[in-house]
C-alpha cells in the first residue's frame, strides 16, 4: 500500500526492484488517497486474492498507518504481517495513539528508537551525544545531528575503513560499511510496536563462517606484523562507569571486562575469560550461535601510532591457536571455532571498541 503520489511511486519502484531482485512476487499494489477511506483502500487489497500474500509492505504517515491494522482486521484480515518505514512513527513514544500498530514491523535509525535498541539506551551508539542532543531538539532535527554525527565518524575512522575494507560502524543513523564501489551503504535495525511503543525485534544473527572444529597446525602462508589481519570488522562507542584502575594489570581486566559486556550486548554469550595454556592466553571465550569463539581483547588509549589490532603479529597469532587447541581438548569440545580480536582504545570510562570477526584463520 503506497500514497498514489510521487512519493509513493518512488518509494514502490525502488521496493519492488529490490524485493523482485530477491526472487520475491509482488501480488498487489494499492495506490491509495492519504485523504481518502482506509476501509476502500483495505478492501481493495483484499479483492486480489489474500492466500498469495505473505505480508503487507506499507508505506505511510502516522494518522494513515493507524487505521491500517484495525481495517484488516475487521475484515478478518488480522493475521497478515504488516512491514513498513519509518514514516509512521513520529518518533515520540506515545502508547495510547499507537496501540492501533502493534504487532507493525519497521525500521528507523537507532537515534529515534532507543528504547528499541538491544540492551536499552545505554547501548546506543553515541550514547553520551545523543542524550545531549535528544533533549535539546524536535525528532526532525534530531535525524540531521544523527547524520551529522555518523558523517564526522565515518572521516575520523577512514584510515581504519581504508586498512579494513569491510569495516561495519555501529552509528547513530544505523549500520555503516563502505561498498566496493566507495559508497557507504547503511542498514538499519528493525523493531515491532508492542503496548503502543517501539521494541527490539531480536532476529538470528547472520550465520559467521565456521571453521573446522579440528585446529590444524600453523603452517603455509604468513601476514605481516603491522597489518590488521582481518576481513570483517565493526565500530561502536561505548560509555561505563568504572573506577580508575590501579596498576596495569587491573586496567586490562577491566577493559577485557567492560569488552565481554560489549559483545554480550550484542548477542554473544560469555563461556570463559584468561585461559592459560602453554605459551599462550585466550582473553575471552564466547558463543555465538553455533561457534564457540576465541576472543583477544587489545587496547590503547590512543591509536595516532597504530591500530591495536595491528600489534597482533603472526607470533601472537600462533599462540592463540596453540592456547585454544588445548583448551578444546581439555575439555573435550568438537565444535565450529572463529577467531576474532577487539581493539579498544581510550580511556575509562569512555572506551571505543573495533570487533574484528574472523580476524584469523587457523591455517
Amino acid at each position: 500500500m503506497i500514497p498514489d503520489n510521487e512519493w509513493g511511486s518512488r518509494v514502490l519502484a525502488a521496493f519492488r526492484n529490490n524485493w523482485e531482485g530477491e526472487g520475491g512476487t509482488v501480488a498487489s499494489v494499492v495506490s491509495y488517497d492519504p485523504s481518502g477511506s482506509v476501509a476502500t483502500a483495505v478492501r481493495k487489497l483484499l479483492n486480489s486474492d489474500p492466500s498469495s500474500m505473505d505480508m503487507l509492505f506499507l508505506l505511510a504517515l502516522p494518522s494513515y498507518a493507524r487505521q491500517v491494522p484495525p481495517t484488516l482486521d475487521f475484515y478478518y484480515a488480522g493475521d497478515l504481517p504488516v512491514y513498513a518505514t519509518s514514516h509512521l512513527y513520529e518518533g515520540i513514544p506515545q502508547p495510547r495513539a499507537d496501540h492501533d500498530l502493534d504487532g507493525v514491523q519497521f525500521v528507523d535509525i537507532p537515534w529515534m528508537i532507543p528504547d528499541a535498541a538491544v540492551g536499552g539506551t545505554d547501548a546506543l551508539p553515541f550514547v553520551s551525544t545523543y542524550q545531549q542532543l535528544a533533549g535539546e531538539n524536535d525528532p526532525g532535527l534530531l535525524k540531521l545531528n544523527a547524520m551529522g554525527v555518523d558523517a564526522y565518524e565515518l572521516a575520523r575512522r577512514l584510515p581504519l575503513i581504508q586498512a579494513l575494507p569491510n569495516t561495519q560502524v555501529f552509528g547513530a543513523t544505523g549500520t555503516l560499511q563502505a561498498r566496493d564501489d566507495d559508497r557507504i551503504q547503511r542498514t538499519l535495525p528493525w523493531a515491532v510496536f508492542q503496548s503502543g511503543t517501539p521494541q527490539p525485534l531480536l532476529t538470528a544473527p547472520a550465520s559467521a563462517p565456521t571453521r573446522s572444529p579440528r585446529l590444524p597446525k600453523t603452517t603455509g602462508r604468513r601476514r605481516e606484523a603491522r597489518r590488521p589481519p582481518t576481513p570483517t570488522s565493526t565500530v561502536s562507542r561505548w560509555t561505563r562507569t568504572m573506577t580508575a584502575p590501579s596498576n596495569r594489570r587491573q586496567l586490562g581486566q577491566q577493559v577485557e571486562q567492560a569488552a565481554a559486556r560489549w559483545l554480550e550486548v550484542r548477542g554473544l554469550t560469555l563461556v570463559a575469560s584468561n585461559q592459560h595454556a602453554k605459551g599462550g592466553e585466550i582473553d575471552l571465550i564466547m558463543r555465538d550461535g553455533d561457534n564457540l569463539v576465541f576472543v583477544e581483547v587489545r587496547h590503547r588509549r590512543r591509536s595516532d601510532y597504530g591500530h591495536p589490532a595491528e600489534t597482533i603479529t603472526p607470533a601472537k597469532q600462533r599462540r592463540i591457536i596453540k592456547a585454544a587447541r588445548f583448551y578444546l581438548h581439555a575439555h573435550g569440545l568438537s565444535c565450529p571455532c572463529r577467531f576474532d580480536v577487539v581493539g579498544v582504545t581510550g580511556s575509562l570510562p569512555a572506551l571505543e571498541f573495533d570487533w574484528i570477526r574472523a580476524a584469523f584463520d587457523a591455517y
